[in-house]
């Protein structure tokens, strides 16, 4: 039972950090539909996936790492710091005015937000769930 809550903690984090992400990204692709027509105003990206790949690969490199003789065992030194969302200016012209926001792509992008928002919501909430068997028990 101590694995899983240990487990069901670090994916609550991950799922956390994603939640956080897909917020951001909401309020960001909502200011470029705002500023479409404001000259010289250049989109907005947040930047996650990525650094958390980065992060997760590179996770237990050049620390002490405890040798697991069972694989139900818990890893001992991987510990990695989830990254933060961030945002970036992504330099583009795509009107007249030197504005550099694409109506279709941030549109897409807001859809796709919106998917990935529910699906890591409804994954969270399997998660709480499932603590909530735990602690309550099946009986």
């Amino acid at each position: 039972m101590e694995v899983r809550r240990v487990m069901s903690l670090t994916v609550l984090n991950l799922l956390g950090r994603g939640l956080d992400a897909s917020a951001l990204r909401q309020q960001t692709i909502s200011n470029n539909i705002a500023n479409a027509e404001t000259p010289h105003y250049q989109s907005q990206r947040v930047v996650f996936e990525e650094t958390l790949q980065a992060a997760l690969n590179s996770s237990g490199v050049g620390s002490f790492q405890g040798k697991r003789t069972d694989p139900r065992h818990i890893e001992i030194g991987m510990t990695t710091q989830l990254p933060t969302p961030t945002i970036r200016e992504v330099k583009t012209i795509q009107n007249n005015n030197e504005n550099g926001v694409d109506l279709d792509y941030e549109m897409t992008s807001l859809a796709r937000n919106s998917v990935w928002y529910n699906a890591i919501a409804q994954q969270m909430n399997h998660e709480f769930n499932q603590l909530k068997t735990v602690i309550k028990g099946r009986g």
